[in-house]
């Protein structure tokens, strides 16, 4: 076994120097705490700025069902099932067709 190092003073100047070296880091890591603290309200703030821009401001206006007889129904089926009809309003206006007429429901299920 080695024996115990004797203690003796330290030389002049160390704690002075162990003190500025301390100084300096501690001054190191409030400087990386107040970037993080900046750099995460930005960001916050950016996230905030892109959600705001993706939601809408008003809803979407709702499409006006027009009322379709059978006989249209009949003459827009084929472009229906096709997926071709260039109307939404149209599309819909036979969907609600198709849920309150049985026969037209039954064409539809005959052809689809």
């Amino acid at each position: 076994m080695s024996e115990p190092e004797s203690w003796s003073p330290c030389p002049a100047g160390e704690l002075s120097q162990l003190q500025e070296t301390l100084h300096q880091q501690r001054a190191k890591l409030r400087a990386r705490r107040r970037f993080l603290i900046a750099s995460s309200s930005a960001l916050a703030a950016t996230g905030g700025m892109v959600a705001l821009t993706l939601i809408p401001s008003s809803p979407p206006t709702p499409v006006k069902l027009t009322p379709v007889s059978c006989r249209e129904a009949h003459d827009l089926m084929t472009a229906y099932l096709a997926g071709t009809l260039k109307s939404d309003a149209k599309r819909s206006s036979i969907q609600a067709h198709l849920d309150r007429c049985p026969g037209c429901k039954r064409l539809y299920e005959a052809n689809a």
